[in-house]
């Protein structure tokens, strides 16, 4: 095997998006995330079985 070089220089595309109409209302209440919980769990377990996580490491979501 070979080693190769991995680039973490890569141009980022530009992202762009159109300006909202100034009539249009945007909601004042908070907006959850019901899959939250769902992916922190997920990341930690990843984490966990890649013996990143330590018994000492204090984790929150």
């Amino acid at each position: 095997m070979t080693p190769s070089t991995i680039n973490l220089f890569k141009k980022s595309p530009p992202i762009t998006w159109e300006k909202l109409p100034d009539d249009f209302i945007l909601p004042d209440e908070p907006v959850d995330n019901n899959l939250q919980p769902l992916l922190a769990a997920a990341l930690r377990e990843s984490l966990e079985l890649a013996g990143l996580i330590l018994e000492s490491m204090l984790i929150a979501s």
